[in-house]
């Protein structure tokens, strides 16, 4: 009878793994190590709590900002229609030279999939433009490449926007459409639709209340240094990561 197979290790890994050679200090030196990593991995932990803690803070700034900008009693409801451009035309024979983009709840992001058959249909994603997964946008897959991005090509199948630049700014707009306002628009948008995505017609139908073009680009350089501010705290969150992991191996090295 053949021997089932699961989670068992097989005899001949379980030898060589019982036979490697582990140093074993004393057990009160493990005590003391244990201790140190404990102190270690706690100092870094309130670094962590203390990083999180500033993005929300950020986020909060930012929703405060585009409240105050977007009020609905201060201004006109402004279809979108009137204010976006779809960006509609592929990249063409050249699409090999550009980066993928995709759109994801946190926003730009290159995209994981290989490029399809017709690379020539995909859309050209410009510093200021917004697009989004029509699919997901109720998962809040909108993005926006930044002015100081490499410009790229996302897929055929998002939709992408170019705000009239005299009417509304593209980061303000983009700020706004990803909290909670857009949500709340996206929302109504969505009801009673076949299928739950939106598409540039279904969106250009959804309401804005547009303040002066000056108000909005005084807005949108706060929203630029607090989304630098953020960038670079994510990236703090990313090398604390790196420093309990290495914390772990220098304590068993």
């Amino acid at each position: 009878m053949r021997e089932k197979t699961g989670s068992r290790m097989p005899r001949a890994d379980l030898n060589v793994v019982l036979s490697v050679l582990t140093p074993m200090p004393s057990l009160d030196e493990q005590r003391k190590i244990v201790a140190g990593i404990d102190t270690r991995r706690g100092v870094i932990l309130q670094l962590r709590r203390s990083l999180i803690r500033q993005l929300e803070d950020i986020g909060e700034l930012k929703d405060k900002i585009i409240h105050e900008i977007f009020t609905p009693e201060k201004h006109s409801l402004v279809p979108l229609g009137q204010v976006l451009l779809q960006q509609t035309r592929g990249i063409g024979t050249d699409w090999a030279n550009y980066p993928v983009y995709g759109a994801t709840r946190r926003g730009l992001a290159l995209a994981k999939e290989k490029v399809g058959k017709h690379g020539e249909r995909y859309k050209p994603i410009h510093p200021s433009t917004v697009f989004y997964n029509p699919m997901r946008i109720l998962l809040g897959s909108i993005a926006m490449l930044p002015d100081s991005g490499q410009q790229g090509i996302t897929s055929p199948d998002y939709v992408v926007v170019i705000s009239d630049r005299d009417k509304l700014d593209a980061l303000a707009f983009y700020e706004w459409f990803r909290g909670p306002y857009g949500r709340r628009m996206i929302l109504d948008l969505a009801r009673g639709a076949v299928r739950e995505r939106i598409l540039f017609p279904r969106l250009a139908k959804g309401t804005i209340p547009l303040p002066k073009i000056a108000e909005q680009r005084t807005a949108a350089q706060v929203l630029i240094q607090a989304n630098h501010i953020a960038s670079w705290i994510e990236m703090q969150l990313l090398d604390i990561e790196t420093l309990d992991q290495a914390v772990l191996c220098e304590a068993f090295e």
